[in-house]
């Protein structure tokens, strides 16, 4: 991929399918580093849920669908002090 490192799916990114890296790429190209994927347990990867296949690892162990989540704006800094 590149514009998201391996880490950043948390052990799922073996199994995500192509289809699926390159909308999250392009997704990210379209929005810049404030995307990021969701932290949510079960927001990018569950173990074959059937109420959920597309979250799931199908029959051919790909994951189809990930939630990706604007990231939080940095805090701002106190009253009265300068950076």
């Amino acid at each position: 991929m590149r514009n998201f490192t391996e880490a950043e799916f948390r052990g799922w990114y073996p199994y995500l399918h192509p289809l699926l890296k390159e909308r999250l790429d392009d997704y990210r190209d379209e929005r810049g580093d404030s995307v990021m994927i969701s932290p949510v347990d079960g927001a990018l990867g569950r173990r074959l849920d059937p109420n959920n296949p597309a979250y799931s690892q199908d029959r051919d162990n790909r994951i189809r669908k990930g939630h990706a989540a604007p990231k939080p704006p940095p805090p701002k800094p106190a009253a009265g002090k300068k950076e």
